[in-house]
């Protein structure tokens, strides 16, 4: 017999479906930290796009995790096992390869159902504790298209090896009336990696995309355009061989 556990996460996943949850609602936002940042001859800017359009009026979620080492978009995604098949592509930037000039890469990423439960989401002294409940984690993945026997994605530079910049985010399940939290769905990315062996390392570095301005926000559901910035700008980094 299937155990209650099993049968909830199958009732919610049914739940989902039946409210035609199956594309993501994307909502373009506004920021002031758009910048192009450069690693040896590679160029990359530091949030997606929800079209192909360079604008600080045009993005989606800032850059939070670099998977390097070895790794490309199928190994990273692979960490993370099966997810739910509905998920909106967002666009991103990049020059990895002068000869190939300037790419806009698109992905609908990784998306999961999960318990967070109760979260401290502003710092001390002004301590704001929200129950999320059940929330989806939302990562895309983003690398140059290279086509072998199909095609792979991932950038490279003798810096970081074969590397991939991930974008991550919270939406409310099951209605997605707002999405946000990119802070949250870094520390949970990561330490899901971190559970499955890999190296990691906890905000590495400045990426200059920090925006905390919303972190403090009682009430997720009565924000204005429901797009929560809530990110200090350090992205974290894990290994992949």
């Amino acid at each position: 017999m299937l155990s209650r556990k099993i049968l909830t996460m199958i009732n919610i996943v049914l739940l989902a479906v039946l409210l035609g949850l199956m594309v993501e609602v994307a909502l373009t936002a506004t920021t002031s930290k758009l910048t192009l940042l450069g690693v040896y001859e590679d160029r990359f800017y530091n949030f997606d796009f929800s079209s192909q359009r360079v604008s600080n009026a045009n993005v989606d979620w800032p850059v939070t995790i670099l998977f390097w080492g070895n790794a490309d978009d199928p190994k990273v995604k692979k960490i993370y096992g099966i997810n739910v098949p509905w998920a909106s592509s967002m666009h991103f930037y990049l020059l990895d390869d002068p000869s190939k000039g300037w790419e806009w890469i698109e992905d609908r990423g990784v998306k999961y159902i999960v318990r967070l439960g109760p979260w401290a989401t502003c710092p001390n002294p002004n301590l704001v504790v929200i129950d999320f409940g059940y929330v989806y984690m939302h990562m895309r993945v983003y690398g140059s298209e290279h086509l072998n026997e199909t095609i792979v994605k991932y950038n490279y530079n003798p810096s970081w090896g074969r590397y991939v910049l991930a974008t991550t985010h919270m939406d409310e399940f099951p209605f997605e009336r707002w999405s946000g939290y990119s802070e949250i769905a870094e520390w949970w990315f990561v330490v899901q990696a971190q559970n499955k062996g890999y190296p990691v390392a906890f905000n590495w570095a400045y990426f200059w995309n920090d925006d905390m301005s919303e972190c403090c926000i009682t009430n997720p559901y009565a924000d204005r355009d429901q797009h929560i910035w809530c990110q200090n700008g350090f992205a974290s980094a894990v290994r992949v061989d």
